[in-house]
């Protein structure tokens, strides 16, 4: 048996790939109730003879990280579509997702029943937008927190 081989579903994860600085704009929220503004790095590569892209994420404030993640994101191969398996310290989640030109958006139901949405806009060379909004009927949604980050 032959093994399998990356194709066009593949490819298009390589707009992730890279060492990402940016800042957020964090929303009022329990975690942070008045809201503000953090850096983040990212840094994104292929894994799995290019069927994934693993990612490590920090959210800074004054240089010191106050919130880790760590993402799997591939093409789920059995449907066409992608998913994005993350982790973080509340628990992990796994997103469902399409790619729309530019424009990546994958949602998620937690274990509590709430609804998450991250949409990633890379329209811009060299550069993406990040928005994580929340939903209680995955409906009506509330950004959490916006971001906008550059290759460094």
């Amino acid at each position: 048996m032959d093994m399998p081989k990356p194709g066009p579903a593949q490819e298009k994860l390589k707009i992730f790939v890279g060492e990402w600085r940016g800042n957020e704009k964090m929303s009022p929220s329990p975690w942070l109730p008045d809201g503000g503004a953090r850096d983040a790095k990212i840094s994104n590569k292929l894994a799995l003879g290019g069927f994934a892209v693993v990612q490590d994420y920090a959210q800074l404030d004054k240089g010191k990280v106050v919130y880790p993640g760590h993402a799997v994101l591939m093409k789920n191969p059995a449907a066409d579509n992608y998913q994005m398996y993350w982790f973080d310290m509340f628990w992990p989640s796994v997103f469902e997702g399409v790619a729309d030109g530019d424009k990546w958006v994958f949602t998620s139901v937690n274990p509590g029943g709430q609804h998450s949405r991250a949409t990633y806009d890379f329209s811009s060379s060299g550069a993406y937008m990040f928005r994580m909004e929340m939903s209680e009927d995955g409906k009506s949604w509330k950004t959490m927190m916006e971001g906008s980050y550059s290759k460094a």
